[in-house]
Order: C-alpha cells, then structure tokens, then sequence
C-alpha cells in the first residue's frame, strides 16, 4: 500500500467518526488532501510525456508548489478546469487549518470532497478502509446479533399487545362526565356581585377638577439647568497599520510584481520569513494583497498566509 493510499484511508476513517466536530473534520481535510498531493506527485514525475527536469521538480515539494502541480495535471493528466478550482480553494482552507485555524466548511463539503479525491487516486468506491474493516470484523459490538426466538404469549393474554390494558384492548370506552349542578348558582353570584360593584362606583364622588389639572401643570414645567450641552465625542483614532508579519504558508508564498495571480513572480518567501509592511492593502481575486519588502525584494503577497505583529 503506498504512501497516498494510506493517507486517504486515514482521512476516510475520521471522516467517519467526525460527525460535526469541527476538529477532526479538519484533521480528516489534512489527511484526504496530503494523499490528493502524494498522488499527483506520483502520477507526473512518472509521466514520460513530461521533460526529465520537470519531472525531478515534481517530486520535490519545495521546486513546485500546489499551483503548479495543478497546472501540470491539468495539461498532462487531464485535470478538468472545475476540479482544478475545487482543490485550490480547498488547498486554501487546509494551509488555514494546518497554521492552528478551525474548519469552516460542513460535513457535506468535505464530503464531497473525499468523493473526488477517491475518484483522482483510483480508489474503488465501495471498499471500506482497511482499517475500519479489520476493526469491524473484530469488534463484537458491531457483529450482527444473533436472532432470538419469539417468545411465546401466556395463556390469557393477548398475543398481539400484551402490555395494553384489558379495557383499552376490549374497546371500552370512558363513561361521560357528570354533569356539575353547580352553573346555576354561579351565574346567579356572578349576576350579584355585577350589580353591587356598580352601585358602589355609581355612589363615589367624582375627582375635583382642580386637583386634576394640577398634574399637567406641573408636568408642562420643564426644569431649566444652566448646565451646558454635551459636546459630542470625538471619532475614535483609525487602527493603525501592521508594520510587520511572518509568513505561514507551509510550501512557501509567491512575491509578485503586482496585486494580482497573472503579475510576475519576483520570488518565493519561505515559511517563517520576516516582512515589513510598506502600504495599504488591495482586495483582488479574491484575496487580501500587501505590499511587503522582504530580503532586499519589494513586492505584492496574499495576506491570508501572514501572520502580523499585534
């Protein structure tokens, strides 16, 4: 078994006891997409179509990063354009889980995704990992449990539902409430204490109507204060910007001529690189870019694989 069959199994195995827990459905997103790389490795530095020197590049994950590798699938291992997409934003989501962030995705995604990597490394899609199996086979909680025989009803009981009682069973029906001699009586002390509630409001005196007015007088009398108004408070200062970051990305973040994927590659910073932050960033395909100088070099890179200094 090699390298990238072993991973994927790995992955298929927490996917499967992950449920929703984000946690390890990140660490299972870890393990289906190293074994989709290990794969496509395998498949190109084997290919003979491809030139001898970029075949070595291949198998070396530092000369080719996972945007090339999926340029050369795509031109020598008939990578669809749609798939390719997929596994570059899913490539971004797991450098965020590998760097200590959570898995964002659902279930259903990831999921989905394991369908497709099974499909790209040629795993049949009805074998179970061979991990899983042997505990399966194994475990005497999961072995299907032995038929009993129905055990037969007692003389007198009903075999059908012995547990429902006799009248329930029989069909009985609850006799019909009695009928309470009381709603007479209460409509005629109800009717009572009506008419002695009215008599009573009809004999109170009605409120002076200077003692009412007095209220509204005094409410219309708005207390004066010579104290000033409130000056309104200041704008908070803007956040300032970071002076510097670190670079996250495992294989590596490219340095480009400008804020875009298509501008020229200046270079490569290695993870854990140093970077000074000289302007503002710029949100363009979809990611974050940050003019950053780094070694002497100038250039534009993706925020998201930063780490900046508080």
């Amino acid at each position: 078994m090699d390298g990238a069959t072993e991973k994927l199994e790995l992955g298929l195995q927490r996917l499967a006891k992950a449920g929703d827990d984000a946690d390890m459905l990140g660490l299972a997103l870890q393990s289906i997409h190293g074994a989709l790389e290990d794969h496509f490795r395998a498949r190109l530095s084997s290919d003979s179509q491809m030139p001898p020197e970029q075949r070595a590049a291949i198998a070396d994950p530092k000369q080719t990063q996972w945007r090339d590798l999926l340029d050369a699938m795509q031109l020598y291992g008939d990578l669809s354009a749609q798939n390719r997409e997929l596994i570059w934003r899913t490539n971004v989501l797991r450098t965020k889980v590998a760097h200590g962030g959570r898995y964002t995705g659902s279930r259903a995604d990831l999921e989905r995704y394991a369908a497709l990597a099974r499909s790209l490394c040629g795993y049949p899609a009805d074998l179970k990992p061979a991990a899983a199996s042997r505990r399966a086979a194994d475990s005497p909680k999961l072995r299907a449990p032995a038929e009993k025989p129905a055990a037969k009803p007692a003389a007198g009981r009903s075999a059908v539902s012995p547990d429902i009682p006799r009248a329930v069973r029989a069909g009985a029906t609850t006799p019909p409430p009695r009928r309470s001699r009381w709603p007479g009586g209460l409509l005629a002390l109800a009717l009572l204490l009506s008419l002695a509630a009215f008599a009573m409001l009809r004999n109170t005196p009605a409120p002076r109507a200077d003692s009412a007015a007095a209220p509204t007088a005094l409410a219309t009398t708005a207390p004066t204060t010579d104290a000033p108004a409130a000056a309104p408070s200041a704008e908070p200062p803007p956040t300032p910007l970071p002076r510097a970051a670190t670079v996250t990305a495992q294989d590596g973040l490219n340095l480009r001529g400008d804020h875009t994927n298509t501008a020229a590659l200046v270079g490569t910073l290695p993870s854990g690189t140093r970077v000074t932050i000289v302007g503002e960033p710029v949100q363009a395909d979809g990611y974050t870019w940050w003019n950053v100088e780094a070694d002497g070099r100038r250039g534009w890179c993706a925020g998201e694989f930063l780490a900046f200094d508080s």
